[in-house]
């Protein structure tokens, strides 16, 4: 799995582009890195675009330890905004069981999207 991340010089949101086959640990080191960067504070919504990402890919196992990780990073992530753009109803199936992993233990608010412009738009409602 490989990630990007740009905020675009601007408060309003970090997009954080991602691709690849998707992996537990990767999606750990990916919210390590977000967590020092130096533009990224508490509350800095997220725009999380997984179009690319092969998470259908991932067992049950690989879902359920990144669900961990997420759940881990409550402290950080409390309240903050994360939309999610996924590329196909398969991914978002899984997407879905992710959520359900994370339940109501997660202090985030996520939504997920099929388009980007609709996440940008509920971003910065």
């Amino acid at each position: 799995m490989y990630w990007s991340f740009e905020n675009f010089h601007s408060p309003d949101y970090v997009l954080i582009s991602t691709g690849g086959i998707f992996t537990h640990t990767d999606f750990a080191n990916m919210f390590d890195e977000l967590f020092r960067l130096d533009y990224w504070c508490p509350l800095m919504p997220l725009l999380l675009d997984e179009s690319e990402l092969e998470i259908w890919a991932a067992s049950t196992e690989q879902l359920a330890k990144a669900a961990e990780t997420f759940l881990d990073q409550n402290s950080m992530l409390a309240y903050t905004r994360i939309a999610v753009v996924l590329a196909s109803p398969k991914a978002m199936r899984v997407v879905e069981r992710f959520g359900n992993a994370i339940g109501s233990q997660s202090k985030a608010v996520i939504e997920v999207f099929s388009d980007r412009k609709q996440a940008e738009d509920w971003l910065h409602v």
